[in-house]
Parts: C-alpha cells; structure tokens; sequence
C-alpha cells in the first residue's frame, strides 16, 4: 500500500499531521478487519527539486503507531529504486546490476 501526500514548504508541519491522522484511521481499520500495519516495515520519501527540498524543514518524519518514520535516501516502489529527486537512477541501476550478476553466476 502506498499513500502519497503533496506537500508545500508553507505548512509542512500540518501536512504531515493531516498524513498521520490517516495513517491512524487506517490503522484503525486494519485491527477492525484482523489486520496489521507494521510500522518497521514502512517507508517514508519526499520527492521533489533540490531547491523545493531546501525550502523545506530538515526533521521531517512521519509517525505510525507511536514509531518515528524518518525519511528514505531511496524507496522500491513496483521493483524500480527512486531517489528524491528523481534525477538518476543509480540505485535502481546498482540493485539490477547485482540481480544480473547473481543470476549470471547462478548460471551452469
């Protein structure tokens, strides 16, 4: 599951609050439906300019069930690694490339 929020430099703070509040209720109907959101699995990115993410306060962390989120230097969103700022791929290129290579020396 993933939840994606627009953020603006003016009210982070808020924003962010908004983001838990449902993060909160969604905790709240997985334990309705004898399900489970765990926290230590979660991720948490901001994507934007180098110049938006400047702009934009440095203690930034979201909270799920009482555990502090910080943000990612990089997240797997359907098998491709993203950076913030969406500028390269060196992550994913570094995490296809030790695929390729295991698989090469799993080879006969």
């Amino acid at each position: 599951m993933q939840l994606f929020v627009a953020l603006t430099s003016s009210n982070v703070h808020a924003q962010v609050s908004t983001l838990e509040s449902c993060l909160s209720s969604l905790q709240a109907w997985f334990c309705a439906n004898s399900m489970i959101l765990n926290p230590d699995k979660s991720n948490s990115i901001l994507f934007g300019t180098t110049q938006r993410a400047q702009l934009l306060p440095n203690q930034v962390s979201i909270n799920i069930s009482g555990v502090s989120i910080p943000l990612s230097n990089h997240v797997k969103i359907l098998g491709a690694v993203l950076d913030p700022h969406l500028i390269t791929l060196s992550e994913h290129t570094k995490a296809v490339s030790k695929s390729c290579f295991y698989h090469i020396r799993a080879l006969p």
